[in-house]
């Protein structure tokens, strides 16, 4: 007897999971300068307790989103400092997305199904290979809808909802866009069970809640000072970020808040948002819990605000909105299984099918490709500079600001202390001791003075490695170079 594809559901998980797995090992990349370093630094920090973290001083929100630095210190206690540990809070995510969509799925031709929608993912495999808050936040909060919509078989399942909830919350702030999901739970029990029946299935969940929150005050006030200090961090950097719509003209605000954010999730997710949006019409009364989730931080992140004292909406980066991910994948799942159960004797629809496959399918394989063979020019300079490094004193000239926080990364955040690590624009006025060996480095990606790097290239210095965008210089005693950024 022939066996069936979907006999075996669990052996189709493992080997998704070891195919995506592999794509996200081998398509690591140089590491980002910006915020996934601020959040390696921390990290590394409190591995090391070298540097206190947790201030009174400082209220940024960065240093409290411990549900991601602090497993990563843990990480790297275990493991030590590379790219690729310091990427595994994303990986992780990544990987959980996938195994949260085949746990939704009821039948085997559904978690099938699941996992072929979270493979040609293109978003997922972009934000699951490098280090940020926003994938292991929309992991957890997809567990937690999960776990909230089997609140009906056990009240435990709710108690971790609840769970899942704050360790989202711990990530970033964003996982309070759940709170309408618990609301509608609320009032959909209380029309089933009535208000007495509804207080008993949530009683449990919400005692855990209140003990949960009150602990994370009481927290806050003795480490910083207050028990609302992560909010007041959110105020304080609201005029901070580079992408506010703050005193942008209005035809800015109107593309923010209407066409973009569509045409967004139209690049992340392609012909898989047919049957998401199908979803209201297809899914069994049980699983709208995901429609109401997606719809709400869809809402949330389209007109919600990035601040308290101002109305600042987020940015359009699909970063931003990954919390709608998991939701989003689940919908297209239970869609596309429940319109193949109507309709799939049907010409027009094995068409139909075949040609969302391959829209999903080609630009998947295309994009796994290109991300397995990026090159990572950055990170082969300073595997080449750190075995051409003479035991003498030595400084490392970077012709951009963030050149030096990046050489301190590759180091694993301790660098010789023969070593300096100098950015170009101080390079001639600092003391040079006698004997110094002098180093250029030049990343064309991340020049913001585009000058200093002209000038350090157009001194013909030895060079230790090259690529098409980033440079490694041998420069001597460092004299030629101090003159030509005089």
């Amino acid at each position: 007897m022939r066996t069936s594809w979907f006999a075996r559901p669990w052996l189709w998980l493992v080997m998704a999971l070891i195919l995506e797995g592999t794509v996200l090992v081998a398509g690591q990349q140089d590491f980002v300068a910006s915020d996934p370093l601020w959040y390696a630094d921390i990290a590394h920090n409190v591995e090391t307790g070298k540097v206190a973290v947790f201030t009174p001083e400082d209220h940024h929100p960065f240093v409290m989103r411990v549900g991601l630095t602090v497993p990563l210190a843990v990480f790297y206690k275990l493991f030590g400092v590379s790219t690729l540990v310091s990427n595994l809070p994303a990986i992780l995510a990544g990987l959980a997305c996938l195994l949260l969509v085949y746990l939704v799925a009821p039948t085997a031709r559904a978690k099938a199904i699941g996992l072929g929608y979270a493979l040609t993912c293109v978003a997922l495999l972009h934000e699951a290979i490098l280090l940020n808050i926003d994938l292991p936040c929309a992991a957890l909060l997809g567990f937690s809808v999960w776990f909230m919509q089997r609140r009906d078989e056990h009240r435990l399942w709710l108690l971790a909802a609840v769970v899942g909830a704050f360790c989202a919350f711990l990530v970033k702030e964003t996982a309070v866009w759940c709170a309408p999901i618990w609301l509608w739970a609320v009032i959909v029990d209380v029309r089933e069970l009535g208000v007495r029946g509804a207080a008993r299935r949530f009683a449990p969940a919400v005692i855990a809640g209140a003990v949960l929150i009150a602990g994370y005050l009481i927290a806050c006030a003795y480490v910083w000072g207050t028990p609302f200090a992560r909010f007041d961090g959110i105020r304080e950097i609201t005029f901070e970020h580079a992408w506010t719509l703050q005193g942008q003209p209005a035809s800015a605000w109107v593309s923010r808040l209407t066409w973009e954010v569509p045409w967004l999730l139209r690049k992340m997710f392609r012909a898989a948002l047919i049957p998401a949006l199908l979803a209201p019409w297809l899914v069994r009364p049980r699983d709208r819990i995901w429609v109401v989730a997606a719809a709400t931080f869809l809402a949330c992140y389209w007109f919600g605000s990035a601040s308290t004292s101002a109305y600042t909406p987020l940015p359009i980066t699909e970063r931003m909105v990954l919390s709608v991910l998991p939701p989003l994948l689940v919908l297209a799942t239970l869609a596309t299984d429940a319109a193949i159960e109507r309709w799939r004797t049907r010409r027009w629809f094995q068409i139909v099918a075949a040609v969302l496959a391959l829209t999903l399918i080609v630009p998947a394989v295309i994009t796994d490709a290109g991300v397995v063979r990026h090159p990572t020019p950055e990170t082969d300079a300073f595997a080449r500079f750190r075995a051409t490094l003479p035991a003498e004193p030595a400084a490392l000239v970077c012709a951009d600001g963030r050149g030096p926080m990046i050489a301190n990364f590759y180091f694993q955040f301790e660098p010789p202390p023969t070593l300096q690590l100098v950015p170009a624009a101080d390079y001639p006025t600092m003391s040079r001791p006698p004997g110094l060996h002098v180093y250029a480095l030049v990343n064309e990606l991340r020049e913001h003075d585009a000058k200093l790097a002209a000038k350090i290239d157009a001194l013909h210095l030895r060079a230790i490695y090259r690529s098409a965008h980033v440079r490694l210089y041998d420069a001597g005693d460092g004299a030629t170079l101090a003159e030509a950024l005089r």
